[in-house]
């Protein structure tokens, strides 16, 4: 799956984005785009910077997945999918529901940042 930026550049998102990792016990971390910045959305709670993937919440809605607000002081629009948690992907019987659920996310999102010419957004 790939998309196309502003400048016409592919990009492929990868589905291990949205694979669920040991700290998503409660579910996958995901910001609201309409409150979180760039910034804050693509720095992890350690101060690292990630790729950002986009994508609607109807693409997770519409697999019968729930999108919780679940606000943190460093992100008002963080949000998580409470059944993609850490535990799901890693029980044998739940896991090739997760893996679907991630090939369905990451075939409806395109990175939001970084894209061609386009530098880190101010910290």
């Amino acid at each position: 799956m790939a998309e196309a930026s502003a400048a016409g550049t592919l990009y492929p998102v990868p589905v291990s984005q949205f694979m669920p990792k040991r700290n998503d016990s409660d579910g996958l971390s995901i910001s609201q785009c309409g409150i979180s910045s760039i910034t804050v959305a693509s720095t992890t709670a350690k101060g690292k910077r990630d790729c950002l993937a986009e994508f609607p919440a109807s693409a997770a809605t519409d697999r019968g997945l729930t999108v919780e607000a679940r606000p943190t002081e460093r992100d008002p629009g963080h949000a998580v999918i409470p059944e993609m948690n850490y535990a799901a992907y890693n029980d044998p019987d739940t896991k090739s529901i997760i893996d679907e659920h991630a090939m369905a996310l990451s075939k409806a999102s395109k990175i939001a940042w970084p894209i061609e010419d386009n530098a880190a957004p101010e910290t």
